[in-house]
């Protein structure tokens, strides 16, 4: 005699397998979602790097490169964690090269927000700071992030405002059309004794369209070696390499390390 065929029991198990299709279903519309998400912010990567800006229109780098353009890019800081890595490397290159920080005079041209020079002087006394930009958003954020520094507005072009021992000018130079005549004053800004770091992108990894100078390691040897021999050749004692701004392996940057006396 055949078993009574236990209806409820299976119209319970097709409900379990019906919700938990449902469930697989919403979850893989969850990842196409996500999926799609992904290939617009790509795309708009894809653009911006064709020369596009995120709403389609071409790039202009001058006008990003503009005091104007830069009050907007400075308008608002989301992410303070690139600013602080390039920092904390740039703070680890000073401590490799022995380039001392404390009771230094400290002038730093092309400032931004601040927030990398804050990372450098951690637990650092320099003898005074004073902070250069032509951005006044930007230094309206470097007053913040550098209570006890001087800023002023300045464009790095203009003739220099003073000398210091410690001189920074850190992913300025690939933003300017001349950047031999802002190398000319950096230089004049040196205190003797003192020693100026600049930093830009490796123009071999670099492809950012709001850049208008694009530097190997090779060429900015020579570039720096060029603009050193005009100003004063028997004065000034360089060093140039490469370093990670991010920490990683890649040498994305070029640096110059150019010591007076």
């Amino acid at each position: 005699m055949n078993s009574p065929t236990n209806k409820s029991g299976v119209e319970s198990d097709d409900h379990a397998q019906l919700n938990l299709l449902r469930d697989k279903l919403e979850q893989s519309r969850e990842m196409i979602r996500r999926k799609q998400a992904q290939i617009v912010e790509l795309n708009s990567k894809i653009e911006t790097l064709r020369g596009r800006g995120v709403d389609g229109r071409e790039i202009d780098p001058a006008s990003h490169n503009s005091a104007e353009g830069m009050n907007g890019f400075f308008e608002e800081i989301q992410d303070e964690a690139p600013y602080l890595r390039f920092g904390s490397a740039l703070r680890d290159l000073l401590d490799q090269e022995g380039i001392k920080v404390d009771e230094m005079s400290i002038g730093d041209f092309g400032v931004g927000p601040g927030i990398v020079l804050r990372k450098i002087l951690e637990g650092r006394s320099p003898s005074g700071v004073t902070a250069f930009d032509f951005s006044s958003v930007g230094l309206g954020h470097a007053r913040r992030f550098l209570p006890d520094a001087k800023c002023e507005i300045r464009d790095i072009l203009e003739e220099s405002p003073g000398r210091f021992d410690l001189v920074l000018c850190t992913e300025v130079l690939e933003h300017l059309e001349p950047p031999e005549r802002a190398m000319r004053i950096l230089l004049d800004s040196v205190a003797a004794g003192g020693t100026l770091l600049v930093t830009v992108p490796n123009g071999r990894i670099d492809h950012s369209r709001y850049h208008v100078n694009f530097w190997s390691p090779e060429s900015w040897a020579h570039f720096i070696d060029v603009e050193v021999g005009r100003a004063a050749p028997h004065e000034f004692r360089v060093a140039t390499g490469v370093f990670s701004g991010v920490g990683d392996q890649l040498p994305r940057n070029n640096f110059a390390i150019i010591r007076n006396g």
